[in-house]
């Protein structure tokens, strides 16, 4: 499937302008950003990103605070290259975990702002297991890109260090290859879960693990093995981790029924909030409540969570901690290591969906 490349509407209304320059429409001063902004038929924010796309890229200047932007002789341009940022995405922006989607969409804002140029393009390597050639045609990078990838995978990590490009994860594992990463960790989280719902009682507890790199599921299953044998309980990672390559409503369907046909599980743990919902359909079908038959909860936030009645057992991610994170990096301002991931803690959130199992 070919990759889609996506661009800002600050992107394009700096690309109108400059059709607009070299044709000569605009040959000395530009008017106000407001009357430019109805011109093209934009917001004035979207304008004010665009002037400062080609303010950076030398197509104008402004003499001073409250002057107008002048337009550049052709001479006088900047030849230099030009800062951009290329964010990397597995899935469609309206798929992607909210919380990731929102720290994505801000550090692209604050790029643009910064006259960066920006560009979001989807491509799906979560199943790659080595790093594809095509990947060298249909990545739009090159030695003057920076890299954000969202669940960053080994096989792109390879790729970016064969091709000597600067790229960072948002999430993911790189299994050795040195790709800094900044996100929270998952094992991290799921052993505060399990804590807590040994000391409640509970063992039988299913965390599924569907369509993550293999040292993901090597991390998960080590932390619930330790914690309820910790407990004094027996760990069984086909009943308590069970795996799947894919990850959609059926596979999810698949794996919840199939545990309460061979040991009903007293909880159940997702990584993330659409395999919540398909295994809440589930337990709907099943005729089982949360929390009396059941208790729920998710290594993760979603703003629709407020909705969920009872209240839902959750973690608040550190957005803003996250994005700083990610731009600082891309300013120079902060080294991230590449031999240990920079993690921050998530809050948990105790919700009316953990309880005690009960009594048999």
């Amino acid at each position: 499937m070919k990759s889609i490349l996506r661009k800002s509407a600050a992107e394009l209304a700096a690309d109108a302008l400059r059709s607009e320059i070299l044709s000569g429409e605009w040959q000395d001063r530009l008017p106000g950003s407001r009357i430019l902004a109805k011109h093209l038929g934009v917001s004035p924010p979207t304008m004010g990103a665009a002037l400062s796309l080609l303010l950076a890229e030398g197509w104008i200047s402004k003499p001073g605070e409250r002057q107008a932007y002048r337009v550049a002789k052709a001479g006088h341009r900047k030849v230099g290259p030009k800062r951009k940022l290329l964010i990397l995405t597995p899935e469609l922006p309206s798929l992607t975990i909210e919380t990731s989607r929102k720290i994505l969409d801000a550090i692209r804002h604050r790029m643009l702002d910064k006259g960066w140029q920006v560009e979001v393009q989807i491509l799906d390597y979560r199943h790659a297991k080595k790093a594809r050639g095509s990947w060298d045609r249909v990545i739009a990078a090159d030695e003057n890109t920076w890299i954000i990838a969202l669940y960053g995978r080994p096989s792109l990590a390879e790729w970016a260090i064969r091709r000597k490009l600067q790229m960072i994860f948002l999430g993911g594992t790189t299994d050795g290859f040195p790709v800094p990463i900044v996100g929270v960790k998952s094992s991290n989280l799921l052993e505060i879960v399990l804590l807590k719902l040994t000391a409640l009682g509970h063992r039988k507890i299913v965390i599924p693990l569907c369509d993550r790199a293999e040292s993901f599921h090597e991390a998960m299953r080590a932390v619930t093995r330790k914690v309820l044998e910790a407990a004094g309980h027996s760990y069984v990672a086909a009943y308590h981790n069970p795996e799947s390559s894919y990850n959609d409503p059926g596979v999810m369907a698949r794996i919840i029924e199939s545990a309460f046909v061979s040991n009903p599980p007293t909880a159940l743990v997702f990584m993330d909030w659409n395999e919540l919902l398909a295994a809440y359909c589930v337990l709907s079908k099943l005729r089982l409540r949360v929390p009396e038959d059941v208790s729920l909860v998710l290594l993760n936030d979603q703003s629709d969570a407020r909705w969920f009645l009872p209240q839902l057992t959750r973690f608040r991610f550190p957005e803003k901690r996250l994005t700083q994170a990610l731009a600082s990096w891309l300013e120079g301002r902060l080294t991230i290591g590449t031999s240990e991931p920079l993690v921050f803690p998530a809050d948990f959130l105790a919700g009316e969906t953990l309880v005690a199992p009960k009594p048999t």
